[in-house]
């Protein structure tokens, strides 16, 4: 083959096109690594984000179950609502006593005026 039979036109366009396939394909290349980057770099800020809200849900969480634990431990030293109902019942029992009592103070204190009164209007007699 000689070097004059070859058309040169036909073997530059085959090596341009040649070249344009390569740099399309260095292109798709560049830019689908940019995008995994992009997407890597994005689900990385987003786990960061997640690992630093859990850890702060956690905090709130060790110390909300805390303070219900402290609230459990105060709430099991309360007397419980048959307790009260009994301590009502001798709340009540007292109450009328003390009424039975008064009643009785004044009935004699009743007595005791009229004793007095006799004794003061005998010694006037």
């Amino acid at each position: 083959m000689n070097l004059s039979d070859v058309n040169w036109d036909a073997t530059r366009f085959g090596f341009d096109l040649a070249q344009t396939i390569f740099m399309a394909g260095v292109a798709i290349y560049v830019w689908w690594t940019n995008r995994s980057r992009a997407t890597k770099k994005s689900i990385e800020e987003v786990d960061a984000h997640i690992e630093k809200v859990a850890s702060a849900f956690d905090k709130r969480v060790n110390v909300i179950e805390r303070r219900v634990h402290s609230v459990e431990k105060d709430l099991s030293h309360l007397p419980s609502h048959d307790e009260l109902a009994a301590l009502h019942e001798k709340v009540n029992g007292v109450a009328n006593t003390m009424n039975q009592v008064q009643g009785e103070l004044s009935g004699i204190n009743r007595t005791l005026n009229l004793i007095n009164e006799f004794l003061i209007n005998k010694k006037e007699r």
